[in-house]
């Protein structure tokens, strides 16, 4: 093969139009429309009132967090075994979520935990939060050196 040609099989004539047609058949999804093609079909028509059109801040739903929306659980929730209590105005929230462990150690410390600190079940269960239960470690090689010698 001479250099600089391109190995690769070549469509017939035929087999491309098969798949040009088969191309122009198939139902349109939001992702084939890149910028400059046309809209599908169910995109906001320029002129039309948008959904939200004079409504206020409670009517749209942005007022239904907390404690105002319907599904609302207490501000409790267990994600891999830890217990997670609501609390927006902690200095280390994870999507206004604090582990229960952190909180209950901040407070017999009397103070905010720092970064790199972490909370270590002594028994390994994650639910018992007891103040017994938990020790402080200073950062994540003193954390993994107690699980490497338990």
């Amino acid at each position: 093969m001479p250099r600089g040609q391109k190995k690769g099989f070549r469509h017939s004539e035929e087999s491309k139009k098969k798949i040009s047609d088969a191309i122009k058949n198939r139902p349109r999804l939001p992702t084939d429309f890149k910028k400059g093609c046309n809209p599908p079909p169910h995109a906001f028509k320029k002129g039309h009132a948008t959904w939200n059109k004079d409504k206020k801040f409670p009517e749209i739903g942005l007022a239904r967090t907390g404690e105002n929306n319907p599904n609302w659980k207490g501000g409790v929730k267990e994600i891999a075994g830890y217990i997670w209590i609501y609390n927006p105005s902690h200095p280390n929230p994870t999507a206004k979520y604090v582990k229960r462990a952190n909180l209950i150690m901040e407070e017999h410390i009397e103070r905010f935990l720092l970064k790199g600190e972490i909370v270590h079940h002594i028994n390994s269960n994650r639910k018992d939060d007891r103040i017994e239960n938990l020790y402080l470690c200073k950062n994540r090689s003193e954390h993994m050196a107690i699980h490497r010698n338990s």
